[in-house]
C-alpha cells in the first residue's frame, strides 16, 4: 500500500483515532505517514516497527510524548533506532511491560538500563544481539550502588518481574555481570543465554537454582558448559517445569 500510503496518508490516518493495535513491520511506508499516525492514535498499546529502516528516534519521542498507554514495543532490527530514543519510552510509558530490541546499539548505557531498573514492570524483555555489557546488566537487575546484606553479600533490591530474558548472542556478557540474575528474577519462565560464549556452569548454575517457574531454557552453542549445569538442572526446583531445553552444540556435555 505504499502508494496509497503516499497519495491518501493524511486522509487514512484522519479517520482512523481509535487505533490500540498497530503493526507495520514489513510494510513500505513512508516515515511521514507513520509519525502522523502516531500523533492521532493515543490509544495505542501495541506497536510492531520491527525491521523498518526509515524510523528513527524522533518516533521514539513521539510515541513516548503521545503514546501513554503503551505496553508493547517491538523495534527488532531497527537500525536507525538506539536506547538514546528509548530510553525516553521507558522513562514515560508506565504501562510497558514488553519491550523487544534485538540488534538495537546501546544496551552499553548504563543509563539506559538504571531506566529499566527504575521502571520494574517490564515481564519481557528482548536485548538479542546487543551491546550489553557486564556492567550494564548489573546496573538492569541491581541498580545504582545497591545496599548490600552482609549475611549473604547480595544487593537488597526489589526482585525484577520480569517473566521472559532474552540474551543471547551478547557476547561482551560473562559470568560476572549474568550471575547478577540469581536471587533476582524469581518469576523468570523463559531463558534465552545461547552464543553467550563467555557464560560457564558458574553463572547459570547459580541463575536456574534461583528460578524455579523456568520452564524455556536455551543454551546452545555454549562451549564452557559442563555436565555439572545438567546435573544441577535435575536438582533445582524448576525441574517440574522445564518444558523446553536446547543444549545443542554444547560441545563439552557428554550422555553423564
Amino acid at each position: 500500500m505504499r502508494e496509497k500510503w503516499s497519495s491518501d496518508g493524511d486522509r487514512i490516518s484522519d479517520l482512523c483515532r481509535n487505533v490500540v493495535n498497530l503493526s507495520l513491520e514489513g510494510c513500505r511506508i513512508e516515515k511521514e505517514s507513520i509519525y502522523t499516525f502516531l500523533l492521532r492514535n493515543p490509544r495505542l498499546e501495541y506497536i510492531n516497527l520491527s525491521g523498518l529502516s526509515n524510523v528513527t528516534n524522533s518516533a521514539m519521542k513521539l510515541i513516548a510524548r503521545s503514546c501513554p498507554q503503551l505496553a508493547t514495543l517491538n523495534v527488532s532490527w531497527c537500525r536507525n533506532i538506539d536506547t538514546s530514543g528509548l530510553i525516553r519510552i521507558v522513562q514515560s510509558c508506565w504501562r510497558l511491560r514488553d519491550l523487544r530490541a534485538s540488534e538495537i546499539r546501546g544496551f552499553k548505557d548504563e543509563k539506559f538500563t538504571l531506566a529499566l531498573f527504575e521502571r520494574n514492570t517490564l515481564d519481557r524483555l528482548i536485548m538479542s544481539r546487543t551491546d550489553l555489557t557486564d556492567q550494564s546488566l548489573k546496573m538492569l537487575i541491581h541498580g545504582e550502588n545497591p545496599e548490600m546484606d552482609i549475611l549473604t553479600d547480595r544487593p537488597i533490591v526489589p526482585p525484577r518481574k520480569l517473566r521472559h530474558l532474552d540474551l543471547h548472542n551478547c557476547p561482551e556478557v560473562t559470568d560476572d555481570g549474568f550471575k547478577s540474575l540469581a536471587h533476582n528474577v524469581p518469576d523468570l519462565e523463559g531463558l534465552q543465554v545461547s552464543q553467550c560464549s563467555e557464560l560457564t556452569d558458574e553463572s547459570v548454575i547459580d541463575v536456574i537454582r534461583t528460578t524455579p517457574k523456568l520452564s524455556h531454557l536455551e543454551l546452545s552453542d555454549l562451549e564452557n558448559l559442563t555436565n555439572a549445569t545438567l546435573v544441577q538442572l535435575a536438582e533445582s526446583p524448576c525441574a517440574q517445569e522445564l518444558e523446553h531445553l536446547n543444549i545443542s552444540y554444547c560441545e563439552s556435555l557428554s550422555d553423564t
